[in-house]
């Protein structure tokens, strides 16, 4: 029998099959929309020239979080699998996949934050600063 569990790969690590972590949520941001509005005196309202300049609509970065349960991490064992994760992930900019959306990755700088509560579990959470559009996985194509 295969064990498998619903994760996120990061660069080349799946985060349940490389660090045996739990999905437990996951926050996907829309990237902020760059607006460019003008005064004019006189006029009701304000210029619209968000679309002037470059003929669409452009965009800023967005987040992502996904928080994961580490199960059955004893102290001893999370500091391993801290720094296993935090080598892996820690300040690089890396290829985002999530199994529920496999078609489509994200590019994004990715942190680490943790948080050990009781002999048991373990809080783990990776934010990412990532480029605006998603792209197809084999790098073509990008969308919202």
């Amino acid at each position: 029998m295969i064990v498998s569990g619903t994760g996120v790969t990061f660069g080349t690590n799946h985060s349940y099959k490389a660090w045996g972590l739990k999905l437990k949520e996951i926050k996907i941001g829309l990237p902020e929309v760059k607006t460019s509005y003008v005064e004019v005196p006189g006029m009701n309202g304000s210029l619209d020239l968000t679309e002037a300049t470059f003929g669409g609509v452009t965009y800023g970065m967005r987040t992502l979080e996904f928080s994961f349960d580490a199960r059955n991490c004893s102290y001893t064992d999370w500091a391993s699998l801290v720094t296993a994760i935090a080598t892996a992930v820690h300040g690089q900019k890396l290829q985002i996949t999530l199994d529920t959306d496999p078609d489509y990755q994200y590019t994004g700088r990715c942190e680490l934050n943790t948080e050990k509560t009781n002999e048991v579990l373990a809080q783990i959470v990776i934010s990412c600063n990532c480029n605006p559009y998603k792209t197809k996985a084999d790098g073509t194509g990008g969308v919202l």
